[in-house]
């Protein structure tokens, strides 16, 4: 007897033992419960704590379809929490999953799942309520009298006037108590996908006014009413999204469209520029921001957005239409003429369905897919692969200028500034009225130190894009090297004037001045440049003003 109770001591020690060692293993592994003892927060502040690894852990297991054990964690989570109003929801979710027959859609899928450790019950800091089979039969009982509305034996029930409701249309019924933000989008999305927009738009206000920060439901929200022409409510629902996402161009570019839709063009234009600026060279940023400009007159500035865009999409069939339409309105017919026909060309090969197609044609789209793979690689900064892409191109179609174009870009980004003017003089060869080609072929020749070649690239790509601000700051940065001083403090004027916070273009004339001993216009500008985030503009300021004293 002695031995027994011996042994039984022991074993009741070691029971202990690990009790507390699995206590202090989570408390230390679980930040939420650490810092909530080391700040001596309540007992009840703890019991909040593991009821929601509770109400996680259910939605592990839920997620997972296995919805027996999701019921149980949510039945620990209310018993630790009774007031958990999205444990209580789910928990009903679960229940009625358990009670669907299976072709509703109640089975529970019958693979094995390993909980990850942190949703490993809590059962060391406090003991659960339902630790018991009583008392899990208990809550149970309990929570299915609180739901009354839940039929757990569908056997009992007499037959339905009509056939049983589907799954969403079971939860549907229950949407008085249920204020769950994602069930609303589930529905919503449902109803959406089925063209009921207007019980959709419902659907997404709640689950909004569930969770005002749900940026799923605010998207389908603004897609219905901008499909259905209800622009305020819309721009409305994209200003909150860019709120929401502000690191979002797509946002950005949906609320610019809705600015242009209402021939609100400044807002428009600043909504296009801010998605390119998040997503360079995006093709359809620059070709909406260019029919804006278009809208405001600015033919100079809609072309080069236009150019711009065929360029990253020599395909983009609407950005030709667009550039012919506004070369016709310069005068330039002949121009506009070849643009228009571009554009018939390719929205009638878009149209072709040729199942087999031939030898030629199957070239072609090899070469095109090669030649949109290398514009993913530069973007993806990946210039050695695109420039294998471009060159293969080239092998293909010797006649492509804005393959030049791309790889004499790489070429000039390494300073192969011999195979850079190579390539831009083909692209030009090819395309006389390509004004990017002959700005950045300039900026070849200068870094080659031929500056009189330079800027005389630099003045035709001004001929061709009137406003393009690289090509003023870099002729200027030509004719500073070349001693003339009022040259280019008038071309830095005029980047300026372009573009008021070019810290580059502010920096440049600083220096201007600075050589022309007008020292107090060169720490304006630096100061100005400086506080825009030119690091070099900020040293020269410095200078200046030690000197001075």
């Amino acid at each position: 007897m002695v031995l027994i109770y011996t042994i039984g001591g022991v074993l009741l020690s070691y029971c202990i033992l690990s009790m507390i060692t699995y206590a202090i293993f989570h408390w230390c592994k679980n930040p939420r419960l650490s810092d909530a003892l080391s700040n001596e927060y309540s007992i009840d502040t703890l019991k909040l704590i593991q009821a929601d690894a509770f109400f996680q852990k259910g939605r592990f297991f839920h997620d997972k379809g296995i919805f027996s054990m999701a019921a149980t964690a949510y039945e620990n989570c209310l018993g630790m929490d009774d007031s958990h109003n999205m444990a209580r929801q789910h928990h009903k979710y679960a229940v009625l999953q358990k009670a669907l027959p299976s072709h509703i859609g109640g089975q529970e899928t019958s693979r094995s799942i390993s909980v990850p450790e942190e949703f490993a019950p809590l059962q060391s800091v406090f003991p659960s309520p339902y630790s018991s089979t009583q008392a899990k039969e208990t809550a149970k009982t309990k929570a299915l009298e609180e739901e009354e509305d839940i039929v757990v034996d569908l056997s009992t029930l007499p037959p339905p006037a009509e056939p049983f409701p589907s799954l969403g249309a079971a939860l549907q019924a229950d949407t008085v108590e249920n204020n769950n933000a994602q069930a609303f989008f589930d529905r919503g999305h449902t109803l959406h996908k089925q063209g009921l927009l207007s019980d959709a738009i419902s659907e997404y206000s709640q689950a909004i006014e569930a969770d005002p920060n749900f940026i799923k439901a605010y998207i389908g929200r603004a897609s219905i009413q901008t499909q259905e022409k209800q622009m305020e409510g819309a721009l409305s629902d994209y200003s909150k999204l860019v709120q929401l996402e502000p690191q979002n161009p797509l946002l950005f570019y949906k609320r610019g469209n809705i600015f242009l839709h209402t021939n609100k063009l400044d807002e428009a234009i600043n909504d296009y520029s801010t998605a390119l600026k998040l997503s360079p060279n995006n093709p359809k940023s620059l070709n909406r921001r260019g029919t804006a400009y278009f809208k405001k007159q600015l033919f100079d500035l809609a072309t080069a957005d236009f150019n711009k865009a065929i360029i990253w999409n020599p395909d983009f069939a609407e950005a030709y239409s667009n550039r012919g339409i506004v070369r016709k309105q310069m005068g330039l017919k002949e121009q506009a003429q070849q643009d228009f026909i571009k554009a018939e060309s390719i929205a009638k090969k878009g149209k072709e369905k040729d199942s087999t197609p031939t030898p030629h044609k199957a070239l072609q789209e090899k070469t095109e897919q090669i030649f949109q793979q290398g514009l993913l690689d530069l973007q993806n900064g990946e210039e050695a692969k695109a420039l294998t892409s471009f060159t293969r191109v080239i092998a293909v179609a010797p006649s492509n200028p804005t393959a030049y174009f791309h790889r004499a870009t790489i070429h000039l980004g390494y300073r192969r500034l011999e195979n850079a003017i190579a390539d831009f003089t083909a692209a030009l060869k090819y395309d006389p009225d390509f004004g990017e080609a002959y700005s950045k072929r300039g900026q070849a020749n200068m870094l080659n130190n031929l500056y009189i070649d330079a800027i005389n690239d630099f003045n035709k790509s001004i001929e061709l894009m009137p406003d393009h601000l690289d090509s003023y700051i870099n002729r200027g940065r030509a004719n500073s090297q070349r001693g003339l001083r009022d040259e280019a403090i008038a071309d830095f004027s005029k980047a300026i004037t372009i573009n008021p916070e070019s810290n580059s273009a502010l920096y440049h004339r600083g220096l201007e001045w600075q050589n022309k001993g007008d020292y107090l216009n060169a720490m304006e500008d630096l100061n100005n440049a400086c506080k825009l985030g030119n690091n070099a503009a900020c040293i020269a300021y410095m200078n200046i003003q030690a000197s001075a004293q």
